[in-house]
């Protein structure tokens, strides 16, 4: 079967298919490499999504991690439906459904932002969490979940009437400027990693896991600078290691490269 995408619908945040989709588009092979290539290019199937500049829910596959990988799981409500909470929480503003060997890209108004803040805190246990998040009852514009047992280290509570704006975003650095009445939590809707790190008002905090993978950072009432970064030392430790390698080949290179023989004798005077 041959699948045709309607990208009339554009997209700002992230794009989702669901796992019936998902299921057709592995499955799919086309007479040619091209044709094939080009049905996951429209499809945003496996890291494709790079080349239009798409981003899509799944993430980078070679980089997903255990737990987002698993909390992910609760986007999808059966094969051909996509679980509505999580999808807002996770800014999916476009789904992809296969229809008569077409993919219809349909827009889904209700994404929420990469960044919120305000939301009450609510603890529960790893696996009760994941059933909350995929219940009906999951509001991540009301709630952010948390594990038991980190009560105290989560200082900020519900806070309607807060607000978060992206000032700077790249790949590796967000800066946040939060207005909140009263101590808050700021959730962002990307995965956990202990290679990000995170300040407030230029003092180093620590970053949370809520929602079973994601991050959240305690804010102080008033107006707040929030900066998270992400560091990787072993990726700066093998740069390192690397061009002094290149440094040592080419000194060796130079103090042993052949000297070219003068074959020309000069004429005796």
């Amino acid at each position: 079967d041959r699948l045709t995408a309607d990208s009339e619908v554009p997209s700002n945040g992230r794009s989702a298919i669901t796992a019936d989709t998902t299921r057709v588009v592995k499955r799919l092979h086309l007479p040619s490499l091209e044709e094939t290539l080009q049905q996951h290019r429209d499809s945003l199937f496996c890291n494709l999504n790079l080349i239009s500049g798409d981003s899509q829910v799944e993430g980078f596959y070679s980089l997903r991690l255990p737990r987002s990988r698993i909390a992910r799981r609760t986007l999808y409500n059966g094969f051909y439906e996509v679980h509505a909470p999580m999808a807002d929480f996770l800014g999916v503003d476009r789904v992809g459904r296969h229809t008569m060997g077409i993919i219809e890209w349909q827009p889904w108004p209700t994404a929420l932002p990469l960044v919120t803040v305000g939301q009450n805190p609510l603890f529960g246990e790893g696996e009760k969490l994941l059933g909350a998040m995929h219940s009906s009852r999951f509001d991540p514009r009301q709630m952010v979940l948390f594990e038991a047992g980190n009560e105290d280290a989560i200082t900020g509570g519900a806070a309607p009437g807060s607000k978060a704006s992206v000032i700077f975003q790249s790949s590796g650095k967000i800066e946040l400027e939060v207005n909140a009445p009263a101590p808050a939590i700021v959730v962002i809707a990307q995965a956990h990693h202990p290679n990000w790190t995170a300040q407030v008002n230029g003092e180093e905090t620590p970053i949370h896991i809520s929602n079973y993978a994601f991050q959240a950072v305690n804010v102080p009432a008033g107006t707040s600078r929030l900066t998270l970064v992400y560091v990787d030392p072993e990726f700066r430790l093998g740069l390192m290691l690397s061009l002094l390698g290149m440094a040592i080949v080419l000194v060796l290179w130079f103090r042993t490269r052949p000297v070219p023989i003068d074959t020309e004798q000069k004429p005796k005077e």
